[in-house]
């Protein structure tokens, strides 16, 4: 079974960098870090985060391992999935906390 050699083969990185990217709740994200664990098909951790294959509003994209081989890919997980831009985040911020807590979550988003 595929997903079951997957599993194994990302378990045998355990311990090495790895660089994930992944949908975190409508953003885009890339987390470069050490491979802590994987449960199979529910989640990986790396370095202070738990990442789930797939669930509600985040999903793996991609797992690379440090000589830049695909570890794990998920097509499905496509380019715009439950993506939200940025600014429309920060407007509905605005809209529940106010303006000023809106603008510092700007600030730090354009600092990063």
């Amino acid at each position: 079974m595929i997903g079951k050699k997957v599993m194994e083969v990302l378990r045998r990185h355990i311990g090495k960098k790895v660089t994930v990217e992944y949908v975190w709740y409508g953003q885009i994200k890339v987390k470069k870090g050490v491979l802590k664990k994987v449960t199979d098909f529910v989640n990986i951790e790396t370095e202070g985060i738990g990442i789930p294959f797939i669930g509600y509003n985040c999903a793996i994209r991609r797992i690379i391992g440090e000589s830049g081989e695909t570890l794990y890919e998920n097509p499905l997980i496509f380019s715009n999935y439950n993506l939200q831009e940025e600014e429309e985040i920060e407007g509905m911020i605005a809209a529940t906390f106010g303006l000023d807590v809106a603008l510092e979550f700007c600030r730090r988003r354009k600092k990063t």
